[in-house]
């Protein structure tokens, strides 16, 4: 669905330009695959939105409701035009020159009109970047920003920067070589054939090797190579020295995954944030805290209200969830992870749920199937709850499991939890509530 503004403008630019108006031997053929093309596009558009009705009984997809509904205008606005701006910053001097040399070229009357076919090119791969940073804004960003500095609506555009910025480049180098043929000519006149001779042989090659060195340049400032806070950190990442983002968290829930298979039937339901890796790999059946697979969180309000004074805590697909309809409704055999801990711990103990390792379990449910020496004892978390009253917040890590392999992680408490991946991001959420062995940790996934 993302997509849709994309094709419909990319559509319309191919019907109003003339695509499909023009005339020779070529043109014939040129309709007919356009409407093939369009057919199939249209057929599996509407199969897929006719299924989405008859199977889930919504015309549009789950994540709509979850990340858009209810979700205030002037919130989203507010947000996505604030992480836009803070991701464009980090590659302003490409995004300057490109921006200078394209828009000069949108007014016909400026330019001759070699450079007005130039500008008909470059309209185009312009006007898709331009919409997908303005459907970002729409939409609040992305959840990414606070973790890698990227945004998944603008992302996959930013090749088009680069193609403009090369045809800009041509364009100069065009110029130039107008101009040094011009100069030739003159010197032909003047000193005759043997000095233009050579003046031909080595005019292109200087031009190439700064043509060369602006690419290059522009790559660096394009991948944050060239400056910013985490200029280090961005090269080991670049020359792969130092390991993908978040990989050691997901290590810990694999591990925690599998310790819990001895634990667990493969039918049993877990509550997660990180949906994504658990579900993987696992047959577990997963509950998705964040109400990324489930209707009642997806169409209902925001936890905490959300206004134009509280639009920066406004984390798309990270605000909505129900414990009181989750432990009510769905029941998860076991909790894996927790969202805003402070919130759940309560209501899990007044449910019955007692903490194993680092799980939240129903022991009376006849898929989990615990060791005696994990039910003796008192309930785990009096003095958690405690702490969690006074503890205060910390940065989001992820969620962290102790070397032994049969300690599972749960998110700890009180740090921002992030939520499923491959869907949710990192940028810090609600508190959780801490009643976690140390170095335990909740993140994004």
């Amino acid at each position: 669905m993302d997509m849709a503004p994309l094709v419909i403008a990319v559509q319309l630019w191919v019907v109003v330009h003339g695509g499909l108006r023009r005339a020779g031997p070529l043109a014939a053929a040129a309709r007919r695959h356009w409407l093939a093309g369009a057919a199939v596009l249209v057929a599996a558009v509407g199969g897929y939105t006719l299924f989405r009705w008859v199977y889930f009984h919504d015309l549009l997809p789950n994540t709509y409701y979850l990340k858009l509904g209810a979700i205030p205008l002037a919130v989203r606005l507010l947000r996505g035009g604030s992480v836009l701006l803070d991701t464009l910053q980090l590659h302003w001097p490409l995004l300057l020159v490109v921006g200078l040399g394209v828009a000069p070229q949108a007014v016909p009357a400026v330019h001759p009109r070699r450079d007005r076919e130039w500008g008909r090119r470059l309209a185009l791969p312009a006007i898709v970047f331009v919409l997908c940073c303005a459907y970002s804004v729409y939409v609040g960003g992305d959840a990414w920003e606070g973790e890698v500095n990227a945004n998944r609506f603008v992302a996959f555009v930013m090749p088009l920067v680069f193609v403009l910025f090369n045809a800009l480049a041509n364009q100069a180098l065009a110029a130039i070589k107008r101009r040094w043929r011009r100069r030739r000519r003159q010197r032909r006149r003047e000193a005759g054939p043997g000095t233009a001779r050579r003046a031909a042989a080595v005019e292109p090659l200087p031009l190439r090797y700064a043509l060369l060195a602006v690419t290059a340049a522009a790559l660096v400032a394009a991948n944050g190579l060239w400056q910013g806070e985490e200029l280090e950190e961005n090269w080991k990442t670049f020359t792969l020295l130092s390991r993908p983002t978040h990989a050691d968290e997901y290590a810990k829930i694999i591990r925690s995954v599998r310790a819990l298979r001895r634990l667990a039937d493969p039918g049993a339901s877990v509550a997660v944030t990180w949906a994504g890796t658990p579900a993987y790999f696992s047959d577990f059946r997963m509950v998705d805290i964040l109400g990324y697979n489930d209707r009642h969180v997806a169409r209902g309000r925001p936890a905490h209200r959300l206004d134009e004074d509280t639009f920066d805590e406004f984390v798309p697909g990270h605000v909505k969830w129900d414990y009181p309809y989750l432990l009510a409704e769905r029941r998860p055999d076991v909790f894996l992870q927790l969202w805003v801990g402070a919130e759940a711990l309560p209501l899990l103990r007044a449910r019955g749920y007692r903490q194993v390792g680092d799980l939240w379990i129903a022991p009376w449910s006849p898929r989990i199937h615990l060791p005696p020496e994990a039910l003796a004892g008192e309930p785990a978390g009096e003095s958690g709850e405690e702490q969690g009253e006074e503890a205060a917040p910390a940065a989001a890590p992820a969620p962290a499991v102790p070397p032994a392999a049969p300690a599972l992680a749960v998110p700890p408490a009180p740090v921002p939890a992030a939520a499923a991946a491959p869907e949710k991001a990192g940028p810090p959420g609600p508190q959780q509530d801490a009643e976690e062995p140390a170095g335990g940790a909740s993140g994004t996934g």
